[in-house]
């Protein structure tokens, strides 16, 4: 049976099967044909967010290619038409058919390398038969991350990097997405692409509250495209949070729709103004444990529609990782690697949020020691950020944090921020008021 109408028709079967083929980038593994029906599947699923039925796919072969690939077109239809009756084996999954296809692959672009360099011989040509088997070994490599791999000599950029260095000397520091935080701020210049931060705490303690904010403050305020990813709540749940942060209106009153009079109107304000705003707020709610090869197939969906500076995973506890399925603390170290890969590979800053062992709740002094389940997660992210609540902050509204990893600053101790439980709302602390402000 051919691989390629096995992968094909893998592709029509579910979405997690076609993210998981994403998520390798197999069209350049295919035949060009192959390439072209295959191509045709996911730029349907990209469009309209599901898997086009084969009446529906012949229907977009022909509206794509019938203008300059006309006779292309009756081979596309006998290929649709081997896949519609090809059956796909319980036997058989999809890492099988993969791992076949890139087999598969590498056998021919072996063939066609070494056909090539026998002719560039009988011509002297050595140096083409030297690029040809160059090339060879960098286009079956195992890695499928050589496109984002940045290199270079140091030697050699040396003088580019003086040159860079008095062009930009009295420049301030590279900013990355801020939090609004000042204490946050201040001390790492906002979290930079490629960054990964862990909010730490207790059960319970404000962690999602945080990264709410942590993501509503650059969307609002700096027009930033934020992808928030929510494992532990419902889309709808996560929107409505935001909408009481934002209009500063206690949750429980907008879950039960009682509002009065001078709320409505705040309300509606509120969501007018944000109706108005240039940045994008997605918020992608996944109901069940994923690893962050998940989170990528969507990332790069959405990442064909519009930029974004910002991903928040709500949280690393409900994360699987992909190359752990042992305890629960090789998984969640494993997942916190991979998140930072992930930011890594895109260059995007990401935040995300763990737990504190118990022992954590009679320390005011938390250290990295404190972290759940996995030392990994110390050892990976660029920033651990602990929040935990004191007696005194309790009375007073406010919530205690502490930088209990930086790469680039000193570890701080200890200071407060304002915490209205109510509104969603972690903030600088300002006496006992916050200033709303929708300017």
């Amino acid at each position: 049976m051919k691989i390629e109408n096995l992968i094909l028709k893998l592709s029509l079967l579910t979405d997690v099967h076609l993210l998981e083929l994403l998520n390798h980038d197999i069209k350049d593994w295919l035949t060009p044909n192959y390439s072209s029906v295959y191509q045709t599947v996911t730029y349907y699923y990209f469009r309209y967010g599901k898997i086009p039925s084969t009446d529906l796919l012949r229907h977009e072969l022909t509206q794509r290619y019938k203008a300059n690939y006309s006779s292309k077109l009756k081979e596309y239809e006998a290929i649709l038409d081997q896949v519609l009756i090809t059956e796909f084996p319980d036997s058989v999954t999809p890492k099988y058919v993969i791992d076949e296809l890139r087999k598969d692959f590498r056998k021919r672009t072996l063939s066609d390398t070494l056909k090539q360099t026998v002719d560039n011989l009988k011509k002297g040509e050595i140096e083409e038969c030297y690029k040809g088997l160059t090339d060879l070994v960098l286009s079956t490599s195992d890695s499928k991350y050589k496109e984002f791999i940045e290199q270079g000599n140091a030697v050699e950029e040396a003088l580019d990097d003086w040159k860079n260095y008095e062009e930009n000397e009295f420049v301030e520091q590279e900013v990355g997405v801020l939090c609004g935080i000042n204490e946050i701020d201040e001390r790492i210049f906002g979290l930079k692409p490629g960054e990964l931060g862990v909010v730490s705490g207790r059960p319970g303690i404000g962690k999602s509250t945080l990264l709410l904010n942590f993501a509503y403050y650059p969307f609002f305020y700096m027009d930033k495209n934020v992808l928030y990813v929510s494992l532990e709540m419902r889309k709808g749940q996560v929107k409505m949070r935001m909408h009481s942060r934002g209009a500063l209106i206690p949750y429980s009153k907008l879950k039960t729709r009682k509002l009065e009079n001078e709320s409505k109107n705040t309300y509606k304000t509120y969501l007018e103004t944000l109706g108005q705003k240039k940045g994008i707020f997605y918020i992608l709610d996944i109901p069940f444990k994923v690893d962050a090869a998940y989170i990528e197939s969507h990332l790069v969906r959405l990442m064909r529609g519009f930029d974004i500076d910002l991903v928040v995973v709500d949280y690393l506890g409900n994360m699987n990782a992909k190359s752990a399925y042992g305890a629960k603390w090789e998984s969640q170290g494993e997942a916190c690697v991979e998140l930072r890969e992930l930011a890594r590979k895109y260059k995007l800053p990401l935040w995300t949020a763990t737990q504190l062992t118990r022992s954590s709740t009679e320390s005011e002094n938390l250290d990295t020691q404190h972290i759940a389940y996995s030392d990994m997660i110390a050892q990976t992210a660029d920033f651990i950020f602990g929040i935990y609540e004191t007696k005194d902050s309790r009375e007073t509204s406010s919530l205690m944090g502490t930088f209990m990893k930086s790469r680039d600053s000193d570890k701080i101790k200890n200071f407060r921020m304002y915490y209205e439980r109510d509104n969603m709302l972690i903030s600088n602390l300002v006496g006992q008021s916050y200033e709303i402000s929708w300017d």
